[in-house]
Protein backbone atom coordinates (compact mmCIF):
# COMPACT_ATOMS: atom_id res chain seq x y z
CA UNK A 1 0.00 0.00 0.00
CA UNK A 2 1.32 3.02 -1.12
CA UNK A 3 0.28 6.46 -0.83
CA UNK A 4 0.46 9.67 -3.06
CA UNK A 5 2.52 12.12 -1.46
CA UNK A 6 0.09 15.38 -1.24
CA UNK A 7 0.12 18.42 0.71
CA UNK A 8 -1.97 18.98 3.64
CA UNK A 9 -2.73 22.60 5.10
CA UNK A 10 -5.40 21.59 8.19
CA UNK A 11 -4.67 18.08 9.92
CA UNK A 12 -7.51 17.38 12.27
CA UNK A 13 -6.77 14.16 14.55
CA UNK A 14 -9.27 12.65 17.68
CA UNK A 15 -7.54 12.24 20.58
CA UNK A 16 -8.78 13.30 23.42
CA UNK A 17 -6.86 15.16 25.95
CA UNK A 18 -6.39 13.74 29.77
CA UNK A 19 -6.22 15.53 32.95
CA UNK A 20 -4.34 15.33 35.61
CA UNK A 21 -4.25 17.99 39.02
CA UNK A 22 -2.72 20.97 39.06
CA UNK A 23 -1.26 21.78 43.07
CA UNK A 24 1.33 24.29 43.62
CA UNK A 25 5.16 22.69 42.73
CA UNK A 26 2.87 19.47 40.82
CA UNK A 27 2.73 19.46 37.04
CA UNK A 28 -1.17 18.68 35.26
CA UNK A 29 -0.03 15.66 33.24
CA UNK A 30 -2.32 16.43 30.04
CA UNK A 31 -4.87 19.02 31.15
CA UNK A 32 -2.37 21.81 31.16
CA UNK A 33 0.18 20.28 29.27
CA UNK A 34 -1.92 19.82 26.60
CA UNK A 35 -3.81 23.19 26.35
CA UNK A 36 0.21 24.35 26.06
CA UNK A 37 1.13 22.22 23.76
CA UNK A 38 4.22 21.04 26.35
CA UNK A 39 5.72 17.99 27.67
CA UNK A 40 7.18 17.29 31.43
CA UNK A 41 10.10 15.17 30.51
CA UNK A 42 13.58 14.48 32.70
CA UNK A 43 14.98 13.72 29.56
CA UNK A 44 13.97 13.72 25.77
CA UNK A 45 12.34 16.96 26.09
CA UNK A 46 10.48 18.30 23.08
CA UNK A 47 9.79 21.80 22.34
CA UNK A 48 7.87 21.58 18.87
CA UNK A 49 4.70 19.39 19.89
CA UNK A 50 1.67 21.55 19.43
CA UNK A 51 -0.49 20.07 21.87
CA UNK A 52 -3.95 20.39 23.54
CA UNK A 53 -5.94 20.55 26.81
CA UNK A 54 -9.78 19.85 27.03
CA UNK A 55 -10.99 19.28 30.51
CA UNK A 56 -9.68 21.82 32.78
CA UNK A 57 -11.34 25.10 31.90
CA UNK A 58 -14.27 22.89 31.65
CA UNK A 59 -14.59 21.14 35.05
CA UNK A 60 -13.31 24.01 36.77
CA UNK A 61 -16.05 26.17 35.36
CA UNK A 62 -18.62 24.08 36.74
CA UNK A 63 -17.24 22.46 40.22
CA UNK A 64 -18.55 25.76 41.92
CA UNK A 65 -22.10 25.28 39.97
CA UNK A 66 -22.37 22.03 39.12
CA UNK A 67 -26.37 22.43 37.59
CA UNK A 68 -24.18 25.50 35.25
CA UNK A 69 -25.96 25.12 31.57
CA UNK A 70 -23.60 23.67 29.47
CA UNK A 71 -21.96 26.15 27.26
CA UNK A 72 -21.44 25.64 23.28
CA UNK A 73 -17.47 24.64 22.61
CA UNK A 74 -17.88 22.48 19.67
CA UNK A 75 -19.25 23.71 16.52
CA UNK A 76 -18.22 23.36 12.60
CA UNK A 77 -14.90 24.76 12.49
CA UNK A 78 -14.71 25.49 8.52
CA UNK A 79 -17.46 26.43 6.51
CA UNK A 80 -15.63 25.13 3.72
CA UNK A 81 -16.85 22.03 4.56
CA UNK A 82 -19.64 21.27 2.25
CA UNK A 83 -21.75 18.09 1.69
CA UNK A 84 -24.16 16.36 -0.23
CA UNK A 85 -26.53 13.53 -0.71
CA UNK A 86 -25.68 11.19 -3.68
CA UNK A 87 -22.75 10.34 -5.89
CA UNK A 88 -22.91 12.18 -9.11
CA UNK A 89 -20.33 14.24 -11.82
CA UNK A 90 -21.66 17.67 -11.72
CA UNK A 91 -21.58 20.66 -13.53
CA UNK A 92 -19.50 22.97 -11.35
CA UNK A 93 -21.60 26.21 -11.35
CA UNK A 94 -24.30 24.24 -9.75
CA UNK A 95 -25.49 23.25 -6.40
CA UNK A 96 -26.85 20.39 -5.19
CA UNK A 97 -28.64 18.83 -2.09
CA UNK A 98 -26.74 17.69 0.79
CA UNK A 99 -27.47 15.36 4.04
CA UNK A 100 -25.30 16.42 6.91
CA UNK A 101 -25.89 15.69 11.11
CA UNK A 102 -25.74 19.31 13.08
CA UNK A 103 -26.61 20.48 16.13
CA UNK A 104 -27.36 24.36 17.35
CA UNK A 105 -25.33 23.56 20.06
CA UNK A 106 -23.28 20.98 21.68
CA UNK A 107 -24.30 19.17 25.22
CA UNK A 108 -26.61 16.10 24.27
CA UNK A 109 -25.70 13.82 21.98
CA UNK A 110 -29.42 13.62 20.87
CA UNK A 111 -29.27 17.15 19.70
CA UNK A 112 -27.62 15.89 16.57
CA UNK A 113 -29.88 16.00 13.75
CA UNK A 114 -30.06 15.10 10.42
CA UNK A 115 -30.70 17.71 7.68
CA UNK A 116 -30.73 18.70 4.06
CA UNK A 117 -29.73 21.84 2.62
CA UNK A 118 -28.35 22.99 0.04
CA UNK A 119 -24.46 22.38 -1.10
CA UNK A 120 -22.41 25.12 -3.31
CA UNK A 121 -20.19 24.11 -6.61
CA UNK A 122 -16.66 23.55 -5.73
CA UNK A 123 -15.05 27.34 -5.65
CA UNK A 124 -11.94 27.27 -7.54
CA UNK A 125 -9.01 25.42 -5.91
CA UNK A 126 -11.76 23.17 -4.33
CA UNK A 127 -12.37 19.60 -4.76
CA UNK A 128 -15.69 18.03 -3.76
CA UNK A 129 -16.25 14.83 -2.88
CA UNK A 130 -19.01 12.39 -2.32
CA UNK A 131 -18.83 10.61 0.63
CA UNK A 132 -18.95 6.73 0.91
CA UNK A 133 -17.57 6.15 5.06
CA UNK A 134 -17.01 8.31 7.71
CA UNK A 135 -14.83 7.36 10.91
CA UNK A 136 -15.56 8.04 13.77
CA UNK A 137 -13.18 9.05 17.13
CA UNK A 138 -13.14 10.10 20.47
CA UNK A 139 -13.34 14.02 19.55
CA UNK A 140 -16.92 13.06 18.44
CA UNK A 141 -18.23 12.11 21.36
CA UNK A 142 -16.75 15.11 23.29
CA UNK A 143 -17.49 17.55 20.95
CA UNK A 144 -21.15 16.48 20.88
CA UNK A 145 -21.21 16.92 24.40
CA UNK A 146 -19.42 20.25 24.69
CA UNK A 147 -15.76 18.59 26.17
CA UNK A 148 -13.80 19.21 23.71
CA UNK A 149 -11.66 22.37 23.92
CA UNK A 150 -10.61 22.30 20.25
CA UNK A 151 -14.23 22.83 18.81
CA UNK A 152 -14.97 25.99 17.15
CA UNK A 153 -17.91 27.45 18.68
CA UNK A 154 -21.12 28.03 17.09
CA UNK A 155 -23.66 25.69 15.08
CA UNK A 156 -21.42 22.52 14.49
CA UNK A 157 -21.12 18.88 12.55
CA UNK A 158 -18.71 16.62 14.08
CA UNK A 159 -16.39 13.73 12.20
CA UNK A 160 -12.61 14.24 11.30
CA UNK A 161 -12.26 12.17 8.87
CA UNK A 162 -13.67 10.52 5.55
CA UNK A 163 -13.26 8.45 2.30
CA UNK A 164 -15.35 8.36 -0.97
CA UNK A 165 -15.40 10.04 -4.42
CA UNK A 166 -14.77 12.75 -6.36
CA UNK A 167 -17.75 14.22 -8.18
CA UNK A 168 -16.49 17.33 -8.93
CA UNK A 169 -13.27 19.83 -9.14
CA UNK A 170 -13.33 23.79 -8.82
CA UNK A 171 -11.00 25.41 -11.48
CA UNK A 172 -7.03 25.13 -11.10
CA UNK A 173 -7.09 21.85 -9.84
CA UNK A 174 -4.95 19.39 -10.96
CA UNK A 175 -4.05 16.61 -8.47
CA UNK A 176 -7.36 15.21 -8.27
CA UNK A 177 -9.93 14.12 -10.98
CA UNK A 178 -13.52 13.62 -10.94
CA UNK A 179 -14.29 9.55 -10.61
CA UNK A 180 -10.76 9.26 -8.13
CA UNK A 181 -10.97 7.26 -4.80
CA UNK A 182 -9.80 9.64 -2.33
CA UNK A 183 -9.55 9.36 2.03
CA UNK A 184 -9.35 12.71 3.84
CA UNK A 185 -9.16 15.09 6.80
CA UNK A 186 -11.21 17.75 8.04
CA UNK A 187 -11.83 19.74 11.47
CA UNK A 188 -15.05 18.69 11.88
CA UNK A 189 -17.80 18.25 9.87
CA UNK A 190 -17.34 15.16 8.17
CA UNK A 191 -21.10 14.23 8.63
CA UNK A 192 -21.95 14.76 5.52
CA UNK A 193 -23.01 12.80 2.32
CA UNK A 194 -20.65 15.42 0.47
CA UNK A 195 -17.89 17.97 1.07
CA UNK A 196 -16.13 20.21 -0.44
CA UNK A 197 -12.30 20.45 0.71
CA UNK A 198 -9.18 21.43 -0.69
CA UNK A 199 -7.41 18.89 -2.42
CA UNK A 200 -4.69 19.29 0.48
CA UNK A 201 -6.75 17.62 2.57
CA UNK A 202 -6.79 14.29 0.48
CA UNK A 203 -4.44 11.47 -0.03
CA UNK A 204 -5.57 8.70 -2.59
CA UNK A 205 -7.37 5.85 -1.25
CA UNK A 206 -5.32 2.68 -2.00
CA UNK A 207 -6.76 0.38 -4.61
CA UNK A 208 -6.77 -2.55 -2.28
CA UNK A 209 -9.04 -1.14 0.59
CA UNK A 210 -12.64 -0.74 0.91
CA UNK A 211 -14.19 3.05 1.60
CA UNK A 212 -14.85 1.85 5.32
CA UNK A 213 -11.13 0.96 5.81
CA UNK A 214 -9.79 4.14 4.11
CA UNK A 215 -12.12 6.31 6.47
CA UNK A 216 -10.11 4.25 9.07
CA UNK A 217 -6.92 5.21 8.58
CA UNK A 218 -5.76 8.47 9.03
CA UNK A 219 -6.99 9.95 12.31
CA UNK A 220 -5.77 6.64 14.29
CA UNK A 221 -2.62 6.28 12.60
CA UNK A 222 -1.36 8.94 12.52
CA UNK A 223 -1.95 9.92 16.36
CA UNK A 224 -0.20 6.58 17.18
CA UNK A 225 2.46 7.23 14.76
CA UNK A 226 3.46 10.46 16.96
CA UNK A 227 2.98 8.82 19.93
CA UNK A 228 5.00 5.89 19.34
CA UNK A 229 7.68 7.32 17.24
CA UNK A 230 7.97 10.79 17.57
CA UNK A 231 7.45 11.46 21.02
CA UNK A 232 7.63 7.82 22.74
CA UNK A 233 11.10 7.05 20.14
CA UNK A 234 10.16 3.63 20.52
CA UNK A 235 13.25 1.41 18.75
CA UNK A 236 13.61 -2.16 18.33
CA UNK A 237 13.66 -4.27 21.20
CA UNK A 238 12.07 -1.70 23.41
CA UNK A 239 8.74 -2.79 25.76
CA UNK A 240 5.93 -0.97 25.25
CA UNK A 241 2.85 -0.74 26.84
CA UNK A 242 0.07 0.10 25.18
CA UNK A 243 -3.79 0.36 26.53
CA UNK A 244 -7.19 0.06 25.17
CA UNK A 245 -4.89 -2.17 23.03
CA UNK A 246 -8.33 -3.72 20.72
CA UNK A 247 -9.66 -0.41 19.66
CA UNK A 248 -8.66 1.97 16.64
CA UNK A 249 -5.88 3.23 18.21
CA UNK A 250 -4.54 0.59 19.61
CA UNK A 251 -4.51 -1.81 16.75
CA UNK A 252 -2.36 0.85 14.76
CA UNK A 253 -0.17 1.07 18.13
CA UNK A 254 0.58 -2.51 17.71
CA UNK A 255 1.02 -2.46 14.41
CA UNK A 256 3.25 -0.31 14.57
CA UNK A 257 5.37 -1.84 17.42
CA UNK A 258 5.24 -4.90 15.84
CA UNK A 259 6.49 -3.50 12.45
CA UNK A 260 9.22 -1.79 14.86
CA UNK A 261 9.96 -5.25 16.16
CA UNK A 262 9.34 -3.82 20.18
CA UNK A 263 7.87 -6.13 22.80
CA UNK A 264 4.44 -5.30 24.23
CA UNK A 265 1.78 -5.82 26.79
CA UNK A 266 -1.84 -5.02 26.04
CA UNK A 267 -4.36 -3.56 28.20
CA UNK A 268 -8.14 -4.13 27.07
CA UNK A 269 -11.31 -3.43 29.48
CA UNK A 270 -13.42 -6.56 29.03
CA UNK A 271 -12.56 -10.88 29.03
CA UNK A 272 -13.91 -11.06 25.54
CA UNK A 273 -11.49 -8.61 23.62
CA UNK A 274 -8.27 -11.06 24.58
CA UNK A 275 -9.15 -14.17 22.10
CA UNK A 276 -9.93 -11.31 19.90
CA UNK A 277 -6.32 -9.81 20.16
CA UNK A 278 -4.33 -13.11 19.84
CA UNK A 279 -6.03 -14.73 17.15
CA UNK A 280 -5.85 -11.13 15.04
CA UNK A 281 -1.92 -10.64 15.90
CA UNK A 282 -0.63 -14.54 16.31
CA UNK A 283 0.56 -15.53 19.68
CA UNK A 284 4.52 -15.11 18.55
CA UNK A 285 3.76 -11.41 18.77
CA UNK A 286 1.01 -10.73 21.28
CA UNK A 287 0.29 -14.27 23.62
CA UNK A 288 -2.55 -14.67 26.30
CA UNK A 289 0.38 -14.02 28.94
CA UNK A 290 0.90 -10.41 27.74
CA UNK A 291 -2.53 -9.29 27.37
CA UNK A 292 -4.10 -7.83 30.63
CA UNK A 293 -7.30 -7.19 31.25
CA UNK A 294 -8.30 -3.72 33.25
CA UNK A 295 -9.73 -4.65 36.69
CA UNK A 296 -8.93 -1.75 38.70
CA UNK A 297 -6.22 0.26 39.58
CA UNK A 298 -3.71 0.73 42.23
CA UNK A 299 -2.11 -2.22 43.91
CA UNK A 300 -4.10 -4.72 41.32
CA UNK A 301 -2.68 -3.04 38.09
CA UNK A 302 0.85 -2.65 39.59
CA UNK A 303 0.73 -6.44 39.92
CA UNK A 304 -0.51 -7.30 36.91
CA UNK A 305 2.37 -5.42 35.01
CA UNK A 306 4.92 -6.78 37.64
CA UNK A 307 3.67 -10.36 36.34
CA UNK A 308 3.65 -9.33 32.65
CA UNK A 309 7.46 -7.90 33.12
CA UNK A 310 8.14 -10.82 34.39
CA UNK A 311 6.94 -12.71 32.00
CA UNK A 312 8.86 -10.96 29.11
CA UNK A 313 12.28 -10.91 31.38
CA UNK A 314 12.50 -7.07 31.17
CA UNK A 315 12.81 -4.90 34.69
CA UNK A 316 10.31 -2.16 33.01
CA UNK A 317 8.60 -0.50 30.49
CA UNK A 318 10.78 2.38 27.77
CA UNK A 319 7.08 3.51 26.51
CA UNK A 320 3.86 3.69 27.68
CA UNK A 321 1.03 4.67 25.44
CA UNK A 322 -1.71 6.46 27.71
CA UNK A 323 -5.65 6.27 26.47
CA UNK A 324 -7.51 5.36 29.68
CA UNK A 325 -5.11 7.54 32.45
CA UNK A 326 -7.37 7.82 35.27
CA UNK A 327 -6.62 5.02 38.22
CA UNK A 328 -4.38 3.59 35.75
CA UNK A 329 -1.71 5.98 35.26
CA UNK A 330 0.63 5.91 38.29
CA UNK A 331 0.92 1.72 37.94
CA UNK A 332 2.07 2.52 34.89
CA UNK A 333 4.17 5.28 35.57
CA UNK A 334 5.96 3.82 38.34
CA UNK A 335 6.82 0.53 36.18
CA UNK A 336 8.76 2.68 33.62
CA UNK A 337 12.36 1.71 33.15
CA UNK A 338 14.63 4.97 33.96
CA UNK A 339 14.57 6.87 30.77
CA UNK A 340 11.25 5.56 30.23
CA UNK A 341 8.44 7.66 28.62
CA UNK A 342 4.85 7.79 29.49
CA UNK A 343 2.75 9.22 26.68
CA UNK A 344 -0.81 10.12 27.59
CA UNK A 345 -3.29 10.92 24.31
CA UNK A 346 -6.39 10.20 25.83
CA UNK A 347 -9.02 10.36 28.94
CA UNK A 348 -11.83 7.25 28.65
CA UNK A 349 -11.68 7.25 32.23
CA UNK A 350 -13.70 10.61 31.81
CA UNK A 351 -15.68 9.46 28.67
CA UNK A 352 -19.44 9.95 29.80
CA UNK A 353 -22.07 7.29 28.94
CA UNK A 354 -25.15 8.60 29.00
CA UNK A 355 -26.87 11.00 26.62
CA UNK A 356 -25.11 14.20 28.15
CA UNK A 357 -22.38 14.80 30.43
CA UNK A 358 -23.16 14.26 34.64
CA UNK A 359 -21.21 17.22 35.84
CA UNK A 360 -21.23 15.71 39.12
CA UNK A 361 -19.34 12.57 38.43
CA UNK A 362 -17.27 14.46 35.92
CA UNK A 363 -16.11 17.03 38.65
CA UNK A 364 -15.14 14.80 41.47
CA UNK A 365 -13.03 12.70 39.12
CA UNK A 366 -11.58 15.64 38.20
CA UNK A 367 -10.76 15.94 41.99
CA UNK A 368 -9.16 13.04 42.28
CA UNK A 369 -7.20 12.75 38.88
CA UNK A 370 -3.39 11.86 39.11
CA UNK A 371 -0.45 14.28 40.02
CA UNK A 372 3.27 14.06 39.35
CA UNK A 373 6.01 15.77 40.96
CA UNK A 374 8.49 16.91 38.74
CA UNK A 375 11.31 17.03 41.35
CA UNK A 376 10.62 13.38 41.87
CA UNK A 377 10.84 13.03 37.96
CA UNK A 378 14.40 14.14 37.84
CA UNK A 379 15.19 11.35 40.55
CA UNK A 380 13.35 8.71 38.56
CA UNK A 381 14.75 9.72 35.41
CA UNK A 382 11.50 9.21 33.38
CA UNK A 383 9.08 11.21 30.93
CA UNK A 384 5.94 12.28 31.01
CA UNK A 385 4.79 13.57 27.48
CA UNK A 386 0.66 14.53 26.96
CA UNK A 387 -0.93 15.87 23.52
CA UNK A 388 -3.30 16.15 21.48
CA UNK A 389 -2.56 16.21 17.65
CA UNK A 390 -5.47 18.51 16.25
CA UNK A 391 -3.14 21.22 17.41
CA UNK A 392 -0.56 19.96 14.43
CA UNK A 393 -2.92 20.95 11.51
CA UNK A 394 -1.02 23.54 10.15
CA UNK A 395 2.12 21.74 10.81
CA UNK A 396 2.70 20.80 6.63
CA UNK A 397 5.96 19.48 6.33
CA UNK A 398 5.59 17.78 10.07
CA UNK A 399 2.31 15.82 8.30
CA UNK A 400 3.87 14.61 5.28
CA UNK A 401 6.58 13.29 7.23
CA UNK A 402 4.43 11.55 9.35
CA UNK A 403 2.22 9.81 6.71
CA UNK A 404 5.79 8.96 4.53
CA UNK A 405 6.80 7.19 8.03
CA UNK A 406 3.74 5.25 8.11
CA UNK A 407 3.97 4.32 4.64
CA UNK A 408 7.24 3.02 5.52
CA UNK A 409 5.91 0.48 7.68
CA UNK A 410 4.15 -1.13 5.13
CA UNK A 411 1.21 -1.78 7.65
CA UNK A 412 -2.06 -3.72 6.90
CA UNK A 413 -5.49 -1.93 6.53
CA UNK A 414 -6.98 -0.35 8.98
CA UNK A 415 -9.54 -3.18 11.17
CA UNK A 416 -13.15 -2.12 11.10
CA UNK A 417 -14.87 -3.89 13.92
CA UNK A 418 -18.28 -1.96 13.56
CA UNK A 419 -20.22 -0.18 10.49
CA UNK A 420 -23.53 1.53 10.74
CA UNK A 421 -25.52 3.27 8.35
CA UNK A 422 -25.21 7.08 7.73
CA UNK A 423 -28.92 7.44 9.16
CA UNK A 424 -27.76 5.60 11.97
CA UNK A 425 -25.04 8.12 13.62
CA UNK A 426 -26.33 8.46 16.88
CA UNK A 427 -26.40 4.78 17.32
CA UNK A 428 -22.96 4.38 16.70
CA UNK A 429 -21.96 7.09 18.54
CA UNK A 430 -23.96 5.73 21.37
CA UNK A 431 -22.44 2.41 21.20
CA UNK A 432 -18.83 4.06 20.69
CA UNK A 433 -19.25 5.65 24.45
CA UNK A 434 -19.62 1.69 25.55
CA UNK A 435 -15.93 1.64 25.21
CA UNK A 436 -16.96 -2.57 23.81
CA UNK A 437 -16.14 -2.04 20.45
CA UNK A 438 -13.15 -3.47 18.61
CA UNK A 439 -11.11 -1.72 15.84
CA UNK A 440 -12.75 1.09 14.08
CA UNK A 441 -16.63 2.34 14.16
CA UNK A 442 -17.30 3.46 10.62
CA UNK A 443 -20.74 5.25 9.14
CA UNK A 444 -21.60 4.07 5.61
CA UNK A 445 -23.46 6.00 2.66
CA UNK A 446 -25.29 3.72 0.11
Amino acid sequence: MRFQSLSMTHVCLSSIVSVVPCRRGYIPIASQLGRQNRNVATRNQRGDNELSGAWNEKIERRVPSLNARNRTVCPQAHQELHMNAGLQTMDVNNSVTRQIWRSDKPGKISDLKLVTDELAAPAAGEVQVAVKAVGLNFADVFTCLGLYSASPKGVYTPGLEFAGVVAAVGENVESVKVGDRVLGLTRFGAYASHLNVSPKYLRPCPSDWSYAEAAAYSVQALTMFYALRELGNVQEGQTVLIHSAAGGCGTFALGICKQLKAKVVATVGSEDKVKYLVDYWGADFLSYEQIIVRKGGGKIFKDQLAANLSTLGVDGFDCIIDAVAGDYFHPGYESLTRGGRHVVYGASNFTPTGDKPNWLTLAWKYIRRPVIDPMQMMSDNKSVMAFNLIWMFDKVEKMERFFEGLQSLNLRAPLVGHTFPFSKALDALRTFQTGKTTGKVVLVLD
